[in-house]
């Protein structure tokens, strides 16, 4: 059985660099065309040069990380029937990662990621299968026996399923002693400002309320608090999940962690970053590497900046996963 289970939206991350030039009226164009509305590669080809085709996913990020550092790891998804499926499938297991994942007769989601000058980027969604995760036993298994089961959110355009199941998953890991952790995201995070998204809400704080650790950034702890002050978010997110430790990420700032005993803030590592792509996922995943290996909160802190600081060192992933590997 694997050490971490992870669970989240697979799909498949196609990674651009805007042509000289070209960045005002492209993001113009995004803007007024909306980012759940993804196109083709010929569409944007007069602005867009294309980087790197990568398996994606917040949590499956953060798996790929934790099976480079030699964690035993599953992943529980959806995936189509198609080529994307294939090619996210080998990128897993060339990683050791069992794949847990359901097969549904549509196609894979796809992001469309667009890297700015300024580090920053736009995603523009496809959606794809991912929404419909019935529970059953097998799952159910891997979650009882790991050490840590990690999750990330589901757009749950069609159907609140998944995230049923996430929440099923997340409350029999928690019954039987496992640790829970989750990096709600935006997608989970808006629900709490969105009055028409009540039982969304509900589910998410139920899945919250589980979880032993959250991580989160400035922005997403603000939309859950009301907070703008993010010590004060921590205090009252600690208060109101009752969570082991409250981790929000502040960008070129570094991060607060707050536990029931105690805060910590850090600064960033000294880099000069070429994105901030991923860098929340691999925050994640240093601090649960070094939480599985029963290191302090400040230790884990560390770690999570550490990895953070590497990760937007390199748009190439496979650069960034050689120097966490030892």
């Amino acid at each position: 059985m694997a050490d971490v289970v992870g669970m989240g939206a697979l799909n498949e991350d196609i990674i651009f660099i805007i042509k000289p030039g070209k960045e005002e009226e492209l993001l113009k164009r995004i803007k007024k065309e909306g980012r759940h509305n993804i196109v083709t590669y010929d569409d944007y080809k007069d602005y867009l040069e294309f980087q790197q085709r990568v398996g994606g996913g917040s949590a499956t990020n953060t798996i790929i990380d934790l099976a480079t550092r030699r964690w035993g790891c599953a992943f529980i998804g959806e995936l189509g029937n198609d080529e994307t499926a294939a090619f996210i499938e080998k990128q897993l297991n060339k990683q050791g990662i069992e794949t847990l994942a359901k097969k549904a007769s549509g196609k894979t989601g796809s992001c469309g990621i667009i890297l700015h000058s300024d580090g920053k980027y736009s995603v523009l969604f496809k959606e794809g299968v991912s929404d419909d995760i019935e529970l059953d036993e097998n799952m159910l298994d891997n979650v009882r026996k790991c050490k840590l089961f990690h999750s990330s959110p589901f757009a749950s355009f069609k159907s609140l399923n998944s995230l049923k199941t996430q929440v099923a998953l997340a409350a029999e890991a928690k019954k039987s002693g496992v640790v829970v952790s989750v990096a709600p995201g935006r997608l989970y995070a808006e629900t709490f400002i969105n009055s028409d998204k009540m039982e969304k809400r509900q589910l998410v704080e139920k899945l919250l309320l589980n979880s032993d650790i959250i991580f989160i950034n400035r922005n997403e702890a603000r939309m859950i608090t009301g907070e703008e002050n993010y010590e004060i978010a921590s205090e009252k997110m600690i208060k109101t999940f009752g969570a082991k430790a409250i981790c929000i990420t502040l960008g070129i700032k570094g991060c607060h962690v707050r536990t029931a005993g105690e805060k910590i803030t850090l600064e960033a590592m000294d880099t000069n970053p070429v994105t901030t792509l991923g860098a929340g996922d691999a925050f994640a995943a240093g601090f649960i590497d070094s939480y599985l290996r029963g290191k302090d909160i400040i230790e884990c802190a560390k770690h999570g900046n550490e990895f953070a600081s590497l990760c937007v060192k390199f748009i190439d992933p496979n650069e960034y996963l050689a120097r966490i590997k030892n």
